[in-house]
């Protein structure tokens, strides 16, 4: 009788991500069209100049798919499944077994930033890579293929729970710990706080 799953976690390739894509290989459709087109006048270097911007325009959508693995699913619908022994990585191109006692996982904060004339402007997150490694086999992926990404930490404390032998509870959005208390001094700086908007009120 096969063993029944403990939970499981749904990934599916973000909308946006397949927007991103569509209007890229539009504009890069286009850019190889006008290349096509435009190859018969080369010959001066202001002609060249303009059919290798051409030619990188129509070579974007290639790159974007490329270098956005993580970002996308196989299928465009996939899951994590636990059993008590093992993580089971299942879409429409892999089954990734991935033995239990020897389970590990980390974590890495994807951030993008926006500059203005080589001036930062703003910055954003764009997730967390989350890799699995066990038994010699590898997975990483982004917490956007999570419906939702505060997912993640209890994601983190159900890989512990199969580890340890425990059981995983599967999605939820898991509280955050309580801010500890900053203590600077001997003096607690919070308190004062406290005290200050109790008087205000």
């Amino acid at each position: 009788m096969a063993a029944e799953p403990l939970a499981r976690y749904p990934l599916r390739t973000p909308y946006g991500y397949r927007v991103v894509l569509v209007v890229l290989t539009a504009v890069g459709a286009l850019a190889l069209a006008t290349l096509v087109f435009l190859s018969r006048w080369a010959g001066t270097f202001q002609s060249t100049l303009v059919l290798f911007g051409l030619g990188v325009i129509a070579a974007t959508p290639v790159w974007y798919y490329l270098a956005s693995r993580v970002y996308r699913v196989a299928g465009g619908s996939g899951e994590l499944v636990m059993f008590r022994d093992r993580l089971v990585l299942v879409d429409a191109r892999h089954r990734i077994d991935f033995p239990a006692p020897t389970l590990e996982v980390g974590g890495t904060r994807q951030l993008v930033r926006y500059t203005y004339l080589g001036i930062p402007v703003a910055l954003r997150e764009a997730g967390v890579l989350v890799t699995l490694h066990s038994a010699g086999r590898q997975y990483t992926f982004s917490s956007k293929l999570f419906a939702d990404q505060d997912w993640l930490p209890g994601f983190y404390a159900d890989i512990l729970a199969l580890r340890t032998g425990g059981t995983p509870l599967g999605p939820r959005v898991m509280e955050a710990p309580p801010r500890p208390r900053v203590v600077e001094d001997g003096y607690d700086y919070d308190a004062r706080l406290d005290r200050e908007l109790a008087n205000i009120d």
